[in-house]
């Protein structure tokens, strides 16, 4: 079982996938519970893990959303009372309560992934793949009233996206340049990283739980990258793991030993030791 605060987030190309944890489930009579984007029905479904299951389908276009809204992906607040939707189409992100409503939005072009810092008090929001030339900023807003400000970190195309556990440091990277970024949401100090090679087209970031490793999926070379994370914030690669065609979203076990990749030309995950840098198992089927 995962904490809410350190639930695994993983995405397609038309969904996203988010883990609510074991304390939203504690509030209800099984979970822990998945919640599922469709962009093209601008709608997301939600899903009992325990029992493999739909508990329900929220359809955005009944709550005064558009039919091309394109709900991408998903946070949940550390207590489970809220949750946060990205929607592309419409250029907002919503917070929603435990019962589905509406309760606070935020004006954002293209976003993408969210990330909440572990206290839940700071919502962050990155630019969407098909954002041609967004915006060289990210969104920083306050969870409760869902008021913010866009901060610039001087990357192109800011992608993936991740919070960090341990200070509240935010690490983005950039879609069109080998470069990650790491902001301070307080201060929006802001301290890059060159990673060498090819054009990579950084996708997204995990995190591993003890805050020391972070993981990054490169849609071009195909690769996972694995940085020991300093005290500091700094970043230092250790491997460089032949993922496969398109890894997509990572996620880590919660010992923090694998990372899963999702392969998307693939139809497969594959699971990575991240401290020996190796694959250790390939799990594929159709439609993965």
């Amino acid at each position: 079982m995962v904490r809410i605060s350190r639930a695994w987030r993983m995405a397609g190309w038309a969904m996203a996938l988010v883990f609510a944890g074991v304390q939203e489930a504690a509030a209800r009579p099984n979970g822990p519970w998945l919640y599922v984007c469709g962009q093209a029905a601008a709608t997301i479904t939600v899903v009992d893990m325990g029992s493999n299951t739909v508990v329900r389908t929220v359809d955005l276009t009944a709550r005064g959303f558009p039919a091309t809204a394109k709900p991408h992906h998903v946070a949940v607040a550390p207590d489970g009372a809220h949750w946060y939707v990205s929607l592309i189409g419409a250029g907002q992100v919503v917070k929603l309560d435990r019962q589905d409503r509406v309760v606070g939005r935020f004006e954002f072009e293209a976003p993408g992934m969210l990330s909440l810092t572990a206290d839940g008090k700071t919502l962050v929001v990155g630019r969407s793949m098909s954002a041609v030339r967004p915006p060289s900023r990210i969104g920083v807003v306050d969870a409760e009233s869902m008021q913010g400000e866009e901060v610039d970190v001087f990357v192109a195309r800011p992608h993936a996206l991740v919070a960090h556990h341990r200070d509240g440091g935010v690490f983005t990277a950039s879609l069109a340049t080998n470069q990650i970024a790491r902001v301070d949401p307080r201060s929006h100090e802001v301290a890059l990283t060159a990673v060498d090679g090819p054009p990579a087209g950084i996708v997204q970031f995990a995190l591993a739980p003890d805050g020391g490793t972070l993981v990054a999926t490169t849609q071009l070379t195909g690769r996972l990258l694995v940085f020991d994370v300093g005290a500091s914030g700094e970043l230092r690669l250790r491997h460089e793991v032949e993922a496969g065609t398109e890894p997509w979203h990572p996620a880590f076990t919660p010992d923090g030993r694998h990372v899963w990749v999702p392969v998307k030309r693939e139809n497969a995950v594959r699971v990575i030791d991240a401290a020996e840098g190796t694959v250790v198992r390939t799990v594929q089927g159709p439609g993965i």
